[in-house]
């Protein structure tokens, strides 16, 4: 925020801003491939559990009281509030057992912008 303001003191900018916030959570996850082909478990399917679980996924349309509503698997926020929740996740293995996803997956905390726009796409 200081930068900012030095660049605003400068005659030839109107006014600057950023969307870098240090506040917003962001992590970059770290997925140890060799492990989980070792212990039978597909990349996609560990994605798709993460997806599925704290982003959301598509699951169907169904139609009530003559509207048509759009049904979307999530977890509730409060089981995916927190990094230790990831604990609480499983993924299926090619033999149909559950393991835990945090023996394929590694986060690091990382800091950026909570969304990047660019200039003419």
């Amino acid at each position: 925020q200081a930068y900012l303001m030095e660049l605003m003191q400068r005659p030839e900018i109107l006014y600057a801003s950023t969307s870098f916030n240090t506040n917003y959570p962001q992590y970059e996850i770290d997925l140890n491939v060799p492990r989980a082909k070792e212990a039978g478990i597909s990349v996609s399917s560990i994605l798709g559990t993460l997806q599925g679980y704290i982003g959301s996924i598509y699951a169907a349309d169904f139609a009530r009281f003559g509207k048509q509503y759009r049904v979307f698997v999530q977890a509730l926020p409060e089981d995916r509030a927190t990094v230790d929740d990831l604990s609480s996740l499983f993924v299926r293995n090619d033999q149909g057992q559950m393991a835990p996803i945090t023996e394929f997956v590694e986060l690091k905390r990382v800091y950026g912008p909570q969304s990047v726009t660019r200039f003419n796409l």
